[in-house]
């Protein structure tokens, strides 16, 4: 029939669906400290009768947040870190530097610039807290 089609977009509140009522609908992925999955719902109405929900699972990542280069490394070298986060973050946040038994070797403030000065040749894991609970890990290796 000819009757007009209402489309409602929902998602968790912390998502913004943008043009929520149209046939397609789009968001910009928020930063995530964590792989998350989250649930986008559809349903489509005439006006009299609604549709049964469909629901896509979207995966966001955080591949970006951190990125520490250049990675291998030379002994004593500088790294640096491109960190996409808050002021308030590089401030409450640190790093931790342990081996691959978790063994924590060093512990400093986040900055964008960090000397690996005293650390031998080795494999590495370079966990970037933003606050108590959320973190990145990224993996180095010092040649």
């Amino acid at each position: 029939n000819e009757d007009r089609l209402i489309y409602h977009w929902a998602g968790p509140d912390y998502i913004t669906l943008l043009d929520a009522n149209s046939v397609k609908s789009t968001f910009k992925a928020p930063y995530m400290y964590n792989d998350t999955t989250i649930t986008i719902m559809l349903t489509v109405s005439d006006g009299e009768l609604i549709s049964d929900p469909s629901y896509v699972e979207i995966t966001i990542t955080n591949n970006e947040l951190v990125k520490v280069f250049p990675n291998p490394i030379e002994e004593g070298s500088t790294l640096y870190l491109k960190i996409k986060t808050t002021e308030t973050s590089l401030k409450k946040g640190y790093v931790l530097i342990s081996d691959l038994n978790g063994r924590e070797i060093r512990k400093m403030k986040l900055q964008p610039e960090m000397s690996i000065a005293g650390l031998n040749k080795g494999y590495f894991l370079f966990h970037v807290y933003f606050d108590k609970e959320n973190f990145v890990t990224r993996r180095i290796v010092i040649n």
